[in-house]
């Protein structure tokens, strides 16, 4: 079994590729990357609003990160170490261990803005836009991750 063939090659950047498909709400990207065993059977995307994603640490079939996410009227940090298992040549999650905390007032915003929390994202009216660079990276990942399937695909 050789999962360094295959289009994702370490756990650390299926772990890159499901944090954009939660960005994107692609539910069909986190199912098929589930491991059956543990993936559920009546997955919903909650309405978060992604901030960003920091990877802390990747050794092996694990990944430790931090996940922003801005949920109702606060901001949460979810702290996962996310375990991974290669399965028919493909990269399988199968669980983490997790905390969920609020985002402190005066830390750096996730979003990329150079402000503090309390000051971008974390503003009691945040009806102005979240800053586009969690997206925008999740679509370039998407992007370049749908341009190397074709160009294999036509191989």
């Amino acid at each position: 079994m050789n999962c360094a063939s295959y289009l994702i090659p370490v756990p650390k950047q299926l772990m890159r590729s499901r944090y954009a498909a939660f960005v994107l709400g692609n539910v069909d990207y986190l199912l098929k990357t589930w491991h059956p065993d543990t993936r559920p059977k009546d997955f919903k995307l909650g309405r978060a609003r992604w901030l960003g994603l920091t990877i802390l640490h990747a050794d092996g079939n694990t990944v430790h990160f931090l996940a922003a996410f801005h949920s109702g009227n606060k901001g949460m940090l979810l702290e996962e170490t996310s375990r991974f298992v290669c399965m028919d040549q493909h990269w399988r999650y199968v669980d983490g261990d997790c905390t969920v905390t609020p985002i402190k007032r005066n830390a750096p915003c996730f979003c990329g803005s150079q402000e503090k929390y309390k000051r971008c994202c974390g503003k009691a009216d945040i009806s102005h836009p979240i800053p586009p660079q969690s997206t925008n990276t999740a679509l370039r990942i998407h992007s370049r991750r749908r341009r190397f399937i074709e160009d294999m695909g036509s191989r």
